[in-house]
């Protein structure tokens, strides 16, 4: 019901809405839902984190690099590495975390 209760809230939030599906004491994965034009602005994650897209499209922005990801797509997201992710359409994509 995560998902289900991102994408209600999404209908009134002014910025991505972030929950935690799973935190264990070896990592955690987090469902943002974000609807088109919103973004995660510039920052940088600690530990080894992979980004799957399982709903819309985004793209993730990294120095040069201007990737977008659809539907079941995953990218690395290098650790201590400036960053951003910018979602195209209505979205809501995992990070897993660990």
């Amino acid at each position: 019901m995560t998902i289900n209760t991102i994408k209600s809230l999404l209908k009134e939030a002014t910025k991505p809405v972030v929950r935690v599906l799973r935190k264990t004491e070896n990592g955690r994965v987090l469902a943002i839902g974000f609807r088109e034009g919103m973004h995660l602005a510039d920052h940088q994650t600690k530990v080894p984190t992979q980004l799957l897209v399982v709903e819309g499209n985004v793209t993730y922005h990294q120095d040069e690099i201007n990737q977008t990801l659809s539907l079941f797509d995953e990218y690395e997201i290098p650790v201590n590495t400036t960053h951003a992710v910018m979602a195209n359409s209505d979205s809501v994509i995992l990070l897993i975390q660990g």
